[in-house]
């Protein structure tokens, strides 16, 4: 998993919550904590898609989404990078 923007983060949370979601779900997830409109976070999804951070089945009539990593995947290296970033990977 390649490291993620604050955006990326909120969509995967709604992910790590429970998936597969379809979009309108996610849609509304994050109009309700972020106020993003619908056709931002499909945006968002498209993009995440391309980049590899989530997949999406459009097999149905609906397209459904998941996370292609796990939280403590993702935990894990923003915590990597942000000790690298302030602390020159050195906590000491």
């Amino acid at each position: 998993m390649k490291e993620l923007s604050g955006a990326e983060w909120h969509v995967l949370e709604s992910l790590w919550e429970g998936s597969p979601k379809i979009g309108s779900r996610i849609a509304a997830d994050m109009a309700e904590r972020k106020g993003w409109s619908r056709s931002t976070t499909l945006m968002m999804l498209r993009r995440m898609t391309e980049k590899k951070l989530i997949s999406c089945d459009d097999s149905g009539k609906v397209k459904s989404y998941m996370p292609l990593g796990g939280r403590e995947e993702a935990v894990k290296r923003e915590t990597e990078s942000f000790l690298n970033r302030v602390y020159n990977g050195s906590v000491s």
